[in-house]
């Protein structure tokens, strides 16, 4: 099996030469940055009178991962399947060169026409502004999937993820009806009552979410679902490797980061998986969704319980950081619980990278 780093190197070679100008999201991050070459790369370039390849930047990128392919390398050793791999190959990639050499396997035309297509599902007259990330807002406008035949109307960014890509699920790690699932960064619940459908009477979401802003859209999400809102739980604790710390937090919408330090009066405490699976009575968890900007591994740490016990799927964001993309895996797989690993990826930035898991 060809390894990872013989793989990388391979992958970065062959897109050297490339400049994309149709693989930037100008929805997400505005409109795109210039790039400017060090002056040793310009007289590079006129020197050898050939195209512009690769500048000082990412030199230092593919450089200052190297404490990292040890680790990358266990990891791609134990995805599951091909596809994974080769995902988690170009996902670094993409991380090293950047959006002018690489592009991500969403950027296709079926992508950007289904991205039309949940546009039809918008009310361009009915949204909230709220706060977003890099003290930015967001318009959030109200969408009405009954016309998709699911019985659903939210505030949402965008829902052509939780639509076409169902970026949180595959064909081996699904939510099922009956399932128990938290949802770990509910945000403004459009994911939580897509999993709320999806899960039927017998099941139930618990959202974990603490921002203020976050829950008060949240809940008029949930008054436009009345029919299903009884299956939905917010818990306003953030999660944590411990219960009872008191951290700080800045509100930037899904953005939202807690703080070790006490740094501002936007305080939050903390609860572990464990103990909130142990204080509510909780008899069965199926699956667990993860998206909470950075604290992914440490409230693995306080679900070890619910692990061990439980085995629920997974779907754990890893996109927060590269130390995620290798720590988040190996600590899951150090636990020995038979798990499965696969890597979906739902954009065609670096964001949205989720490990999904499922013991066998």
């Amino acid at each position: 099996m060809e390894s990872f780093i013989t793989r990388l190197f391979n992958e970065i070679v062959e897109n050297l030469r490339n400049d994309y100008s149709d693989n930037y999201d100008i929805d997400r991050f505005g409109k795109e940055p210039k790039k400017k070459m060090s002056l040793k790369t310009r007289l590079f370039s006129v020197i050898k009178k050939k195209k512009y390849v690769i500048d000082d930047d990412q030199i230092k990128r593919f450089q200052g991962l190297d404490k990292y392919y040890d680790r990358m390398e266990q990891v791609y050793g134990f995805l599951n399947d091909d596809e994974s791999k080769k995902i988690y190959v170009k996902l670094i990639a993409y991380r090293i060169l950047g959006h002018r050499k690489v592009k991500l396997p969403l950027n296709t035309p079926e992508y950007q026409n289904k991205k039309v297509i949940s546009d039809r599902y918008k009310i361009n007259d009915d949204f909230i502004e709220t706060p977003f990330v890099d003290n930015k807002t967001i318009k959030l406008y109200k969408y009405d999937l009954t016309k998709e035949n699911i019985l659903l109307k939210m505030y949402a960014a965008d829902v052509y993820p939780l639509l076409f890509i169902e970026q949180y699920e595959n064909d081996e790690v699904k939510v099922e009806i009956g399932d128990v699932l938290l949802d770990c960064g509910g945000c403004w619940g459009d994911t939580s009552l897509i999993f709320a459908n999806k899960v039927g009477e017998m099941g139930h979401i618990y959202s974990f979410e603490f921002i203020p802003d976050n829950i008060e859209i949240f809940k008029r999400n949930l008054a436009l679902n009345e029919n299903i809102s009884s299956r939905l739980t917010i818990v306003q604790n953030a999660l944590g490797e411990k219960s009872g710390e008191l951290l700080s937090f800045s509100n930037n919408g899904p953005g939202s980061r807690v703080e070790n330090k006490k740094t501002n009066s936007n305080l939050v405490k903390t609860i572990t998986i464990d103990d909130f699976v142990t204080n509510n009575k909780i008899s069965k968890v199926d699956f667990i969704k993860m998206d909470i900007e950075g604290s992914e591994l440490p409230s693995l740490k306080g679900a070890s319980n619910v692990l061990k016990r439980f085995r629920p799927k997974l779907a754990i964001s890893i996109y927060h950081s590269i130390d995620d993309f290798v720590n988040i895996p190996i600590y899951l797989k150090s636990l020995n619980l038979g798990y499965q690993f696969f890597i979906k990826h739902g954009t065609i930035h670096n964001e949205e990278t989720v490990l999904l898991a499922i013991s066998k």
